[in-house]
């Protein structure tokens, strides 16, 4: 009787070490998962463009003429956009402290028409109202103008500061071609500017504007 109680006892205390051991693996694998998952979202490029969508999915730079559109983001944690005033509005990714600007003057109150073409240092002028309003002020580090599929871009990026808060930005500005049936034709001043807090966010942020320059459109 005593040998069979023995053989019992070792048999329960067998279960529960399995048991033990047991629990310990799943709480490593856990942890493990965790700090997966954590590296995941660390290393994930927020900035990847939706290219592989159709028009319909696009974003209009104007509703109310034709004018270019562009492919939004790919990753969902851009919130939906905030209009700022008429053809200016905003995304967040709380994920990634990051904001994403469209900014565009108002047409309406803009006398230059198609026949008036302006380089960068003059976008950048003609739109300094709206950038100390959105942005504060501005600390460029480099610039340089480009042509991407016959439009005419000025590239700039530095370092931004607004109610005490500085963060890095990257912009591009350019004259969208907004056509309004019957109204007019115009040339409008456009700002697209990323804000982010993560200097090394910096390479991403100018691969998704380049990205974004090439697969701009002109809408039918």
């Amino acid at each position: 009787m005593h040998i069979q109680s023995y053989f019992k006892k070792g048999g329960e205390r067998m279960k529960w070490k399995i048991i033990a051991l047991l629990l310990v693996a799943v709480l490593i694998s856990g942890c493990g998962f965790h700090q997966e998952n954590k590296d995941n979202q660390k290393n994930e490029n927020y900035y990847k463009l939706n290219t592989d969508t159709t028009i319909s999915n696009y974003e209009k730079l104007s509703n109310d003429g034709i004018d270019y559109i562009y492919p939004n983001f790919l990753s969902r944690k851009w919130s939906v956009f905030k209009q700022l005033e008429r053809e200016s509005s905003m995304k967040v990714n709380k994920s990634n402290d990051a904001e994403f600007y469209v900014i565009r003057k108002n047409y309406l109150n803009f006398l230059n028409k198609v026949d008036k073409s302006l380089d960068g240092h003059e976008l950048k002028s003609c739109m300094q109202e709206e950038i100390k309003k959105y942005l504060g002020s501005l600390t460029p580090e480099d610039s340089k103008m480009n042509y991407v599929n016959n439009i005419k871009f000025y590239d700039e990026y530095g370092t931004s500061s607004k109610d005490n808060v500085k963060k890095y930005y990257y912009m591009i500005s350019f004259q969208s071609d907004l056509e309004i049936p019957s109204v007019g034709h115009y040339k409008v001043p456009t700002l697209m500017i990323v804000k982010y807090s993560d200097k090394n966010d910096m390479n991403n942020v100018k691969e998704m504007f380049e990205n974004m320059k090439s697969w701009m459109l002109k809408a039918e």
